[in-house]
């Protein structure tokens, strides 16, 4: 069995044309999982760099004999690989991060919808069903952008992934960085709103950004993307 097994993860040749069936079932099986998962990424670096990929990969050791933790474990595989390819398209571990976070959100079990009002003196916290992300490149575009033209576009770029509650498909809304930080610091960090509203630009007039911030959190809390997290005590309806 361990020879079996060892095979299968390409260590060693084969036996017998049975044991070339069941290495190459294997091997199917990651390949077809992480291009399902991947695709965009799948596309880009081409069939040959993702076989050596997969074919790396699968002498590793998993954390779970179930297909679908895959697509994590292929994705830490990624990041710690010292594959060429990333190299010469750094945006790829960008657009691996993009393409698992769609993943997430698109697989995550439905969170009940906080159906209290918004208001800026509660804590909150962010749902399985949304991510809110940070990248270098606009990978959300790289299936319309040529990956030359990708590399000359290295910058901020921010934004929060959820799965709408009607069609259930995943949303990516685009965010000003005021607007992330001002979510991270309520969402990741565990601040109330009324602590993270701080506005340094002088372009910025609250009376005009603090009625956008509470009509998008409610939204985000009617969406079951956001919700009241434990550390909330009873609702307010204090503004900062």
């Amino acid at each position: 069995m361990e020879t079996l097994f060892r095979t299968a993860r390409g260590e060693v040749e084969p036996a017998d044309r049975g044991s070339a069936l069941y290495r190459d079932l294997v091997f199917n099986r990651f390949y077809d999982t992480v291009k399902t998962s991947f695709p965009v990424f799948s596309k880009i670096v081409g069939r040959k760099v993702l076989r050596d990929l997969v074919s790396d990969f699968l002498k590793e050791d998993h954390r779970s004999p179930i297909l679908a933790d895959l697509s994590y474990d292929f994705a830490e595989f990624f990041r710690r690989t010292d594959h060429p390819v990333k190299e010469r398209l750094p945006f790829l571990e960008d657009l691996l991060e993009f393409e698992l976070a769609e993943l997430e959100v698109f697989t995550a079990p439905d969170s009940p919808v906080d159906k209290e009002p918004f208001d800026w003196n509660s804590n909150f916290e962010i749902t399985p069903s949304c991510k809110l992300k940070e990248f270098s490149y606009p990978v959300h575009r790289a299936e319309e952008i040529e990956p030359k033209d990708l590399l000359k576009m290295r910058g901020s770029y921010y934004m929060i992934l959820y799965r709408d509650p009607e069609d259930h498909g995943v949303k990516r809304l685009d965010l000003t960085e005021f607007v992330y930080n001002f979510l991270r610091s309520v969402l990741i960090e565990g601040k109330t709103p009324a602590e993270s509203f701080r506005i340094e630009d002088p372009d910025l007039e609250p009376e005009e950004v603090k009625p956008y911030l509470e009509r998008f959190l409610g939204d985000l809390l009617r969406m079951g993307a956001i919700r009241r997290s434990k550390l909330s005590g009873s609702p307010g309806r204090s503004s900062p």
